[in-house]
């Protein structure tokens, strides 16, 4: 189960294109002084929401890993109480 998660994490990160770059041009009188202006602005937050996101998915995928390292933890110490001294 952990190496699923293993290999969905590095899939999904593999996924990713790289980083938007955002070039900026000089307005002028035929763009209203403000289409490139607003076209990079649109650029950068498309930019910051994918990272965003990707922040996210890889914060789930951590605690997802974390879980099941914990939970793969409790079984192996339970898999070993039966050769433990008895208690009385």
């Amino acid at each position: 189960m952990l190496r699923i998660v293993i290999a969905t994490t590095v899939v999904a990160f593999c996924a990713t294109g790289a980083e938007a770059y955002c070039l900026s041009a000089p307005d002028n009188a035929t763009s209203n002084y403000i289409e490139n202006s607003t076209a990079h602005t649109l650029c950068l937050q498309q930019e910051l929401s994918d990272s965003t996101e990707r922040v996210e998915l890889e914060t789930r995928f951590k605690a997802q890993i974390e879980l099941l390292t914990q939970q793969q933890q409790k079984l192996q110490m339970q898999s070993f109480e039966p050769f433990a001294a008895p208690r009385f």
